[in-house]
């Protein structure tokens, strides 16, 4: 999708903490951004950030990905995926994030990609 077509859809499959949806709903004004997170500790933050940055109209769910590609397939203009997430984003924020390239640590996430962890 260019920067410069619209989107009236925009879907960030794993939402939290909500920037990449932030970003991109600032960027193209979609009719609305549906933000999903399938760790339920994380929608709080996820929803103080969409509330922070006044991005409306927006809505939170939390359902694994496979649900949403059986039951709402080609509904969106722009699917945002950043998967598995490894927290490396604290590496960039100057923070400490030991083992985060460790093989358990990267198992970890790929397992709770596929929803096959409980974290």
């Amino acid at each position: 999708m260019a920067i410069n077509q619209p989107a009236k859809y925009i879907f960030d499959m794993c939402a939290a903490p909500g920037g990449k949806g932030i970003f991109a709903w600032k960027l193209w004004q979609p009719n609305v951004l549906i933000s999903n997170e399938v760790i339920g500790k994380r929608l709080g933050m996820l929803i103080s950030n969409l509330k922070r940055c006044e991005i409306q109209p927006s809505l939170v769910v939390n359902r694994y990905s496979s649900i949403w590609a059986t039951e709402i397939p080609s509904s969106s203009d722009l699917v945002i995926v950043d998967a598995p997430c490894t927290g490396q984003s604290l590496l960039a924020k100057g923070e400490q994030a030991p083992g985060c390239f460790h093989p358990s640590s990267i198992n970890k996430s790929a397992n709770r990609q596929k929803g096959t962890s409980k974290n």
